[in-house]
């Protein structure tokens, strides 16, 4: 079951569905720099990359349960650029 987004707008950002504009939301309240989509991986653009001393790739989906992300595109998505052993993590 595919659920659809709702187009939201957050600080004058579009984002694709409401779930990224409370992270981006909640990023913010935090006072963490963070980018929107910020680059493609091998066909996978993570949903946000989190800036500080290591980068963090983030990708939201509104999963009930960690199984249920595909943690395996994540990883041969970085294989082969210069994000290869990027921490990536998984937010509902």
């Amino acid at each position: 079951m595919e659920i659809n987004g709702i187009p939201t707008v957050f600080k004058g950002r579009r984002y694709r569905s409401r779930l990224e504009a409370r992270w981006a939301c909640f990023f913010t309240l935090l006072c963490w720099q963070y980018e929107y989509e910020p680059y493609d991986l091998n066909g996978w653009i993570p949903d946000f990359a989190i800036l500080g001393n290591e980068e963090i790739i983030a990708e939201v989906k509104p999963f009930l349960k960690f199984e249920q992300f595909d943690t395996n595109k994540m990883v041969s998505a970085t294989a082969n650029t210069e994000k290869r052993g990027a921490i990536c993590c998984c937010l509902v």
